[in-house]
Formats: structure tokens, sequence, C-alpha cells
């Protein structure tokens, strides 16, 4: 008897730890790729089709950013542009808009225009807010600018860039004008997991963005393991300025898969 209740006993913890298992890995956030992708279609055909084979095998948002989001048709390499957005969408990538916001003082009606440039130029999916304030103070301008997007335009994504872990107001509650929010655009060598405010850890990590800068090879698979911890669910790692891909873009992209294994 002694014995039958081991061996039952022993087939109970198999179960409950395979069970174990299997719930954690249902519960694991997937991370994706968020590139700051300044580029024209012209002589960046490779680049293009990179990210495109990227998104095969994971989410990939991309920021275009036609002369810092200040354009109409007239302006150079504007069908450019139009050519880079039709073949990031047709390929399955998120593509946001770029806007600056001069951290919350710039004229609200200069960043209303440039947001229904985008809406009226581009099939897309949202907005990049750079340069955005990150103390509570200002949240009224974003505030006013998410629901003119909201009821100007059809997009749903409003990716706000303050580059800090802003206050919590502007990306959770009824009220938040951001619908993501990049807490992290610096060096690598300014990003510490000791840094982490606690309540980044409160909300899905589909909320957050790391964008880790002047990362060598020897450093990008640890820059993206820190990115995690900080709970950032989209990450970009790289060795170049945003209108190049990192030199490393294959062994990013097979890192950042093997991470959502």
């Amino acid at each position: 008897m002694r014995k039958l209740i081991t061996l039952l006993s022993s087939i109970m913890l198999v179960i409950i730890f395979f069970g174990c298992a299997e719930d954690s890995d249902t519960e694991r956030q997937k991370v994706s790729v968020l590139i700051p992708l300044y580029i024209f279609s012209e002589g960046n055909e490779g680049t293009l089709q990179a990210v495109h084979d990227a998104a095969s095998q994971l989410d990939v948002t991309a920021v275009i950013n036609p002369n810092n989001g200040q354009f109409d048709a007239q302006t150079p390499g504007f069908e450019a542009f139009v050519d880079v957005t039709a073949a990031l969408v047709e390929n399955n990538v998120t593509t946001l808009g770029y806007v600056y916001t001069q951290y919350g003082e710039r004229d609200i009606e200069a960043v209303k225009s440039n947001i229904l440039a985008y809406a009226q130029s581009f099939d897309m999916n949202g907005i990049f807010f750079d340069e955005a304030a990150s103390d509570d103070d200002l949240i009224a301008y974003y505030q006013d600018l998410r629901t003119f997007m909201d009821e100007e335009t059809l997009f749903t994504i409003a990716l706000l860039n303050p580059g800090v872990a802003a206050d919590t107001s502007y990306v959770i509650g009824d009220d938040a004008p951001a619908t993501d929010l990049v807490i992290f655009e610096k060096p690598y060598y300014e990003l510490q997991v000791e840094s982490l405010q606690p309540y980044l850890l409160e909300h899905a990590p589909e909320k957050f963005v790391c964008i880790v800068t002047e990362t060598p090879f020897s450093l990008m698979k640890e820059m993206v393991d820190r990115s995690i911890a900080l709970n950032c669910g989209h990450i970009y790692v790289t060795d170049n300025d945003y209108d190049l891909l990192p030199s490393y873009w294959d062994e990013f992209v097979d890192y950042m898969v093997e991470k959502n294994q």
C-alpha cells in the first residue's frame, strides 16, 4: 500500500509540474520588434525585404518619418514613403507615422495637422508621438491629441515616446492618451534593470517599448534580456542610426524569435 501511495504521489507531482509548465507557456507574453524605419524606398529594397522577412517570423512595428512628419504631396520623396508604407502594410507590418510634440510645447494645431496628413495620405495603423512629455501636468495636451485622433481618423495606436518611464496616467486608465509608451530610448550603458519603475510590472508588456542604441553586437542579447526584465514587450536594439538597420539585424531577429519559443 505504501508503494502504491508513493507511486500515486509521484504521478500527481508529474501532472502538477507539467500542468504548471503549460500554464506558464500560455501566459508568457510574446516580444515584438519596433523599428524607427526612417528610409525611402529607392535604394533600400534590401532593408525593406529584411523587415518583411522578419514580419513573417514575429510581430513587427515600423515608424516611418517623412520630413519629420511635416509633408504634403509635393514634399520631395513623398511618393517613396507611400511605396514604403504600402509594402509594409502588405507584409503585415504594423505601421506608424512620426510626429514630434516638443515635450508638449509644440502648437497643438500643427500636431493635429500632421496627424490628418498621415490619415489622408497613408494606409497605416497609428501615430508615433516623439519628444513626448513625461510629467502629469502636461497630460491634457496629449489627451486632446488622442481625442482628435480617435474622432478624426481610423488610427488605433497612439505611441508616446518620452524616452523614460512617464507618469502612469499617460498609458493606464480610461483617459490615458497613449496605447503604448516608450519607457527607454538611450544608449545601452544606461539600461539598468535596477531602475525599473515598480508600476511597470503591474501591466501588460505590450504597452511598453525599449529602444536601446549604440549597442555592440557582443551586448545585443544582454540588452534584449534587460529590456524584457524591464517589462518591455516591444524592443529594438541597434548599433546604427535610424536610417539603417543594425549591422546584426539577422541575429537580433533570430534571438527575438528564440525568446518567443
